[in-house]
C-alpha cells in the first residue's frame, strides 16, 4: 500500500509533514495530581506552607505551633506535626483533590522521622468513598502509599498527621514529605516523587514491591534515551499561567489543554506563565524551571521550550528593535539550557493602535526568518482585521477564552499537533 502524501499545515513551519516515529525508547510519565501552579500568587500545593491566598494547604490547629512548614524554612516540601498531652491532642495538614468515580488512585507520602507515642491514625481521606485502605495507624518511618479506588466521586481531603480520626493523649511529632496523588497508569508502585501539578518523564525502568502499604526498595533499570519532545518547558504570559480546573466547565490556558489532547503520549508538559510579562521577564523564568527540574532525582531534563510572549511587550509600545533583541536573548537563553526554541507569533491584540499593529507585524514576520519551529499563532486567531475571532476571544480582546471549545483549547490542540512533529 502506497503511503499517503502529507503536507504541513501552514501554520506550521520548519518542523516534519508527519508524527516523528522516533527510535528512541519512550520514558515513564508521572504526575503528581495535586493542584500545582495556580498563577503569579498562588502556588497551590507545590509550596509546603499554609498562606491564605498563596497556598492550597489546610491546617488544624490553624496557624499554631504545632505544625512547622518546611517551605517556609528551607523550601522543601515537608511538614512537622505535634501534639502534646492534655493539650493539642489533634494535629494534621490537610490536601485535596477531585475524586472520581471509577477511578484508581495511588496516593503516597513518606514519613522521614517519628518521635513519642502515636497508637491513633497518622493518615486518612475523607469527603469521598473509595475501596481498600483509605486510613493507616501508628507508622514509622518510610515511605507509604494508598491504594484506592474511588466509589462516590467529590473533593476528597487527604490528612497527614497526629490523631486525625481521634485525640492521641500522648507527646509526639512526625514529619512528612512528597505527598503525591496518582491516577493509576500502567503503575502499580509508586517510587519517584514528582512536585504537586507537575509532569515528569523518567528514562529508566524500575521494579518495587508494597507490603502493608509500605513502600519497598526499587531495583533501578539503565538509563536510556528518549525521543527529543518527551519533557516540554513552556513559558510565556497570562496566556499560560491559568491551571486546569478539573470537574468544572473551566479546563485551563493552553499548556493544560496540552495535557489534556496529549494524554498517554508519554510527552510530559510543565508551564510557568507571569502574568502581565514582557519576553525579558518571560526569559526570567528560564532558569527557575531548569532548576526545579534538576532538583526532581533522575528526571529527563527539558529538551524543549515553547516560548510564549510578545503581547505586553506590544502593549508597552516596545520598538521592533528592542522586541528582537530580547527574543534573541531569549532564545540563546533556552539553548544554553539544552533545549530547542519553538516559537509562537505574537496573537491579535485588539487594543493595539496603528504603530503598535505595524510592530506586531513585522516581528511576527521577523520570527518566521529565525529557522525554529514555529505555530503561527496570530493566523490561526486573526479574524482578518487583526483582532481575536469570536470563538478564540474570552470577552475581553486580549485573552483566549478557556473552556473545552474556546481558544486556549485550539491553541493547546495546535501546539499538541505541533510537538509530535518535532522529533529526534
Amino acid at each position: 500500500m502506497a503511503r499517503p502524501a502529507v503536507s504541513l499545515n501552514s501554520l506550521f513551519l520548519n518542523a516534519s509533514p508527519r508524527p516523528i516515529s522516533s527510535s528512541r525508547t519512550a520514558p515513564r510519565l508521572v504526575e503528581n495530581f495535586l493542584a500545582g501552579w495556580n498563577g503569579a500568587s498562588n502556588y497551590g500545593y507545590r509550596r509546603y506552607y499554609k498562606s491564605s491566598g498563596n497556598s492550597n494547604w489546610g491546617d488544624s490547629p490553624t496557624d499554631t505551633a504545632n505544625i512547622t512548614w518546611g517551605y517556609s524554612v528551607d523550601g522543601g516540601d515537608w511538614f512537622t506535626v505535634s501534639t502534646t498531652a492534655g493539650s493539642v491532642e489533634r494535629a494534621w495538614a490537610q490536601c485535596g483533590f477531585t475524586a472520581v468515580a471509577g477511578q484508581r488512585y495511588l496516593i503516597s507520602f513518606t514519613v522521614d522521622s517519628k518521635t513519642g507515642t502515636t497508637g491513633g491514625y497518622n493518615c486518612t481521606v475523607t469527603n469521598a468513598t473509595f475501596t481498600g485502605t483509605a486510613s493507616l495507624q501508628n507508622i514509622t518511618a518510610g515511605r507509604y502509599v494508598l491504594d484506592l479506588t474511588c466509589t462516590v466521586g467529590g473533593g476528597a481531603l487527604f490528612r497527614l498527621g497526629i490523631g486525625v480520626l481521634s485525640n492521641n493523649a500522648n507527646n509526639a511529632s512526625m514529619r512528612f514529605s512528597n505527598v503525591q496523588v496518582e491516577v493509576v497508569s500502567g503503575r502499580a508502585y509508586p517510587y519517584e516523587y514528582v512536585p504537586p501539578g507537575d509532569q515528569v518523564s523518567f528514562p529508566y525502568t524500575y521494579t518495587a514491591s508494597v507490603n502493608s502499604n509500605v513502600v519497598g526498595t526499587p531495583t533501578l533499570g539503565a538509563t536510556y534515551a528518549v525521543p527529543r519532545n518527551a519533557n516540554i518547558l513552556v513559558i510565556g504570559d497570562s496566556w499560560a499561567n491559568d491551571p486546569w480546573n478539573f470537574g468544572t466547565a473551566v479546563y485551563g490556558d493552553f499548556p493544560w489543554q496540552m495535557r489534556r489532547v496529549l494524554a498517554g503520549k508519554n510527552i510530559a508538559i510543565n508551564a510557568y506563565g507571569n502574568a502581565g510579562a514582557r519576553i525579558d521577564q518571560i526569559t526570567d523564568q528560564i532558569a527557575t524551571e531548569v532548576a526545579r527540574r534538576a532538583a526532581v532525582s533522575g528526571a529527563c531534563p527539558y529538551t524543549l521550550c515553547i516560548a510564549h510572549g510578545g503581547t505586553n511587550d506590544v502593549a508597552q509600545a516596545k520598538t521592533l528593535a528592542e522586541m528582537q533583541a530580547v527574543r534573541l536573548a531569549q532564545n540563546a537563553a533556552i539553548e544554553a539550557a539544552g533545549m530547542l526554541p519553538v516559537m509562537v507569533t505574537v496573537p491579535p491584540y485588539n487594543a493595539a493602535n496603528a504603530s503598535m499593529q505595524t510592530v506586531m507585524t513585522a516581528y511576527n514576520t521577523w520570527l518566521k526568518t529565525l529557522g525554529y519551529p514555529l505555530y503561527d499563532l496570530n493566523a490561526d486567531a486573526n479574524d482578518g482585521a487583526d483582532d481575536l475571532k469570536a470563538s478564540w476571544n474570552s470577552g475581553d480582546g486580549v485573552h483566549p477564552g478557556t473552556g473545552y471549545v474556546s481558544g486556549a483549547a485550539i491553541m493547546g490542540q495546535r501546539l499538541a499537533d505541533f510537538v509530535q512533529l518535532i522529533g529526534d
